[in-house]
C-alpha cells in the first residue's frame, strides 16, 4: 500500500481540476461578463490574467487543501465525507479567490460578480469532486476486495474478541483489517482465537508491538470483567499514531475522553483522539510561528540586554540547552538563557 503514491495522485488530480476550472471560468467571463461590458470579445490567449492564474491559482488550491488536512489519512475516507469536505473547501477557497483576485474587475452591473462567484464555486466543487470520486471509488473497491488494508491488532483474547474476529473475517466486504495478531489483558487466552491469530503478548507491550508490526489499527474487544484495564490500554495508545476502534458496549466509557468520528456498520465504533480538526491545527501552527517571530522581534532589545547580563555574570555560554520530552513522546532540545554556573548539575539535580 503506497500512501505517498496515492497522495501524489490526489495532488495531481486537484491541480488539474483547478487548471480546468480556471480555463472554464475565463471562457465564461469572456463569453458573458466581459462581452456585456464592452460589446466585443477579447481573445482569451491575449489575457495576461489567464497565464498568471494558471501558474498561481492551482498552486493555491493544492496548498489550501493541504492546510485543511485533506491529504492526511488518504485511504481512510468515505465518499460522503469527501463530498462534504470538498463542498466546504471549495466554497471557502472560491470566496478567497473572488475577493483577492476577481473583485476588482470591471463589470456591467453587480450581477456579473454574482455570476462569476457562482460559476467559480460550482465548477470547483463539481470538477474537483469528480476526480476525487474516481480515486476514492477505486480505493474503496480495493479495500473491500482485500487487495489493500491496514495492519491491525486485537486487544482482547476471550469470547468477544473471537466473535468479533470471525464476524470481520467472514464478511464478504472487507473493512480493511489485516490482522497481525492479538494481545491478552488478564493473562487468559482463548484457544479458539489462538487457532487463527498469533498471540503477540500482553497489552503492556502494546507500544513495542505497534512499532514492530507497523500497526495502524487497534481494535478493543474486552469482556465485561476486563473493563478495569481500559484506562491502562488507553494510556498505552495515547501517544501512538494509530486508529482506535471499539465494540459498542465500550462506547459509553469512552465518550467523556474522545469523540465519535464514524460508525462502521453495527460492529465497531471508531473514536477520534484528535478533538481539534486538522485545519485548525495547521492554522494554529502557522499563527504560533508568526506570532512567535513577531514577539521575538519586538523583545529583541530586551533579549540582547539579558544576553549581555548573563555573559557579564560569569564564565560560560549565554544559552543553555537540554533534552526534554515533547508531543507524542518525542525528545527535543530546549534553548534558554543560562541561569546557573557551568556544569551545575554534575553533582546531581
Amino acid at each position: 500500500m503506497n500512501k505517498q503514491l496515492q497522495t501524489v495522485k490526489y495532488l495531481f488530480a486537484d491541480y488539474m481540476a483547478a487548471v480546468l476550472v480556471w480555463l472554464l471560468l475565463f471562457w465564461f467571463r469572456k463569453q458573458f461578463v466581459d462581452t456585456a461590458l464592452i460589446d466585443y470579445q477579447i481573445p482569451i490567449e491575449k489575457d495576461q490574467k489567464l497565464i498568471v492564474g494558471l501558474m498561481m491559482i492551482p498552486l493555491f488550491w493544492v496548498i489550501f487543501y493541504y492546510f485543511t488536512g485533506f491529504y492526511r489519512n488518504i485511504y481512510r475516507r468515505s465518499r460522503l465525507t469527501e463530498l462534504k469536505n470538498t463542498f466546504y473547501t471549495s466554497f471557502a477557497g472560491s470566496l478567497f479567490i473572488f475577493f483577492a483576485v476577481l473583485l476588482d474587475d470591471s463589470v456591467a452591473d453587480y450581477k456579473g460578480y454574482y455570476y462569476t462567484f457562482s460559476v467559480l464555486f460550482i465548477l470547483q466543487l463539481v470538477i474537483t469532486y469528480i476526480f476525487r470520486f474516481i480515486l476514492s471509488s477505486r480505493t474503496n473497491k480495493r479495500i473491500q476486495n482485500r487487495e489493500i488494508g491496514f495492519n491491525t491488532v486485537i486487544v482482547g483474547s476471550n469470547e468477544r474478541a473471537y466473535k468479533l474476529y470471525r464476524e470481520l473475517e467472514d464478511s464478504k466486504i472487507s473493512n480493511g483489517f489485516f490482522f497481525k495478531g492479538f494481545v491478552n489483558v488478564n493473562g487468559e487466552d482463548n484457544s479458539s482465537l489462538k487457532q487463527h491469530l498469533p498471540h503477540l503478548g500482553s497489552y503492556k507491550n502494546l507500544k513495542d508491538i505497534i512499532h514492530e508490526y507497523s500497526i495502524e489499527e487497534v481494535v478493543i474487544a474486552l469482556e465485561t470483567t476486563e473493563h478495569d484495564k481500559l484506562n491502562d490500554v488507553f494510556a498505552k495508545l495515547e501517544n501512538e499514531k494509530v486508529f482506535l476502534k471499539i465494540i459498542p458496549d465500550l462506547y459509553s466509557i469512552f465518550t467523556r475522553m474522545v469523540k465519535m468520528n464514524n460508525i462502521l456498520g453495527a460492529v465497531l465504533i471508531e473514536v477520534d483522539f484528535e478533538v481539534m480538526p486538522e485545519w485548525q491545527k495547521n492554522f494554529k501552527r502557522i499563527f504560533d510561528i508568526m506570532f512567535s517571530i513577531f514577539i521575538l522581534l519586538v523583545l529583541s532589545p530586551f533579549l540582547l540586554l539579558i544576553a549581555m547580563a548573563v555573559k557579564l555574570s560569569g564564565k560560560g555560554p549565554v544559552f543553555y540547552t537540554q533534552e526534554r520530552i515533547g508531543m507524542l513522546g518525542k525528545p527535543f532540545r530546549i534553548i534558554k538563557f543560562r541561569s546557573m554556573k557551568v556544569d551545575a548539575e554534575t553533582a546531581g539535580p
